[in-house]
């Protein structure tokens, strides 16, 4: 099973993602994190393979290193070829590429498989709001999206590790330890 390390949204920011969800819903597009049961959240890693036994310790140490921090969710985007995936991008700070790159150094000597997408030259910073759309869902997805309250401002709060497919919570961690 895969595993990803997510990072976790202040209160007002994941409602204000699981609202795209539920209009994508209701506009007949299905929200796949939605319905998964997923927390709203940007991934720093996704792992093919991982010793989830080992790793939640090392991520609560790495969670107390790192302080809650803000980030702006600014636009609708989709992957070029993708497998009908539409996402929120946050915009561009130092703060989250320096958490994501050092997120990469700390874990970087694991024995865990990396999906090489996440590797800090590669990765897209993205929040997904929808997966496994036709093109024409694509497109709808994209103008719901477009019609929401954005930008959605906010924290990042709490880092995690999930399982999924089906998505199971193995650990959630304070940022700060506190």
């Amino acid at each position: 099973m895969p595993f990803a390390v997510e990072l976790y949204m202040d209160s007002r920011a994941d409602a204000a993602v699981r609202q795209i969800w539920q209009s994508l819903v209701e506009a007949g597009i299905p929200s796949q994190p939605l319905s998964a049961g997923a927390r709203p959240h940007v991934s720093l890693c996704l792992y093919e393979s991982l010793d989830s036994r080992v790793f939640p310790t090392e991520l609560e140490t790495f969670a107390r290193q790192v302080n809650p921090f803000s980030f702006v969710l600014e636009s609708v985007e989709t992957f070029p070829a993708s497998n009908g995936v539409v996402f929120l991008t946050p915009r561009s700070s130092e703060e989250l590429l320096e958490v994501h790159g050092r997120f990469h150094k700390d874990f970087d000597g694991s024995s865990a498989t990396v999906s090489p997408y996440y590797l800090p030259e590669h990765w897209k910073p993205h929040c997904t709001v929808a997966e496994n759309l036709s093109s024409n869902q694509v497109s709808q997805a994209i103008e719901v999206g477009r019609k929401a309250p954005l930008p959605i401002r906010g924290q990042f709060i709490q880092i995690g590790l999930v399982e999924f497919r089906p998505i199971k919570e193995i650990c959630v961690f304070k940022l700060g330890g506190r």
